[in-house]
């Protein structure tokens, strides 16, 4: 149903912020409900969101928030779902934007930045998927190592495609931003 719909939604939204907002803290950060309800509960009895919370990660978490809507409202095909994947790639972009914007990155054209994202991440997993299956080959053609240690090389959490699918673990979120806005930024100097 559409109540459920809204309620992931806000639970996603609310992920993002706590992830935008702590953003010292990253790779240490679960995203798990524990964790939002401690952060959420700060603020219970403040009249004023800046009475509980830090105003400066405040208004970075909106200038980020506004740079993913603008990307979102401007997106090609607007009848398609913004899925968590994307949304979250999006995140890591308009973040990667916000940090940059004193070095002169902008936006242009939202739309173009958001089939950019789709398709940078696309690419990554894509990647990573292959990177995994040549190390597991090469590993395996070399004969050095035993199956338990060619496994631990070639572990799913080690690759992009995998992180992708665990931002509420600090580590896998931390990876998968670093990855994500490192290819980001190639873009960038190369456009």
């Amino acid at each position: 149903s559409n109540k459920l719909h809204r309620m992931g939604d806000i639970h996603l939204v609310s992920k993002v912020f706590l992830h935008l907002y702590n953003i010292s803290k990253m790779s240490e950060q679960s995203l798990a409900q524990s964790s939002l309800n401690k952060f959420f509960q700060q603020g219970i009895g403040s009249i004023c969101l800046k009475d509980a919370y830090h105003e400066p990660n405040l208004q970075r978490s909106e200038k980020i928030f506004d740079i993913v809507r603008q990307s979102i409202d401007q997106r090609p095909n607007k009848d398609k779902i913004v899925g968590t994947e994307t949304f979250w790639s999006l995140v890591f972009a308009a973040e990667y934007i916000f940090n940059q914007t004193p070095a002169g990155v902008t936006v242009s054209d939202y739309g173009t930045f958001y089939r950019k994202v789709e398709r940078l991440n696309n690419t990554l997993i894509r990647n990573s998927k292959r990177a995994q299956g040549k190390l597991r080959e090469s590993l395996e053609s070399q004969g050095k190592l035993s199956e338990e240690e060619i496994d631990e090389k070639c572990r799913d959490d080690n690759f992009y495609w995998r992180w992708v699918q665990r931002n509420e673990l600090g580590a896998a979120r931390s990876k998968r931003c670093a990855a994500f806005q490192n290819k980001l930024a190639n873009w960038c100097k190369s456009s």
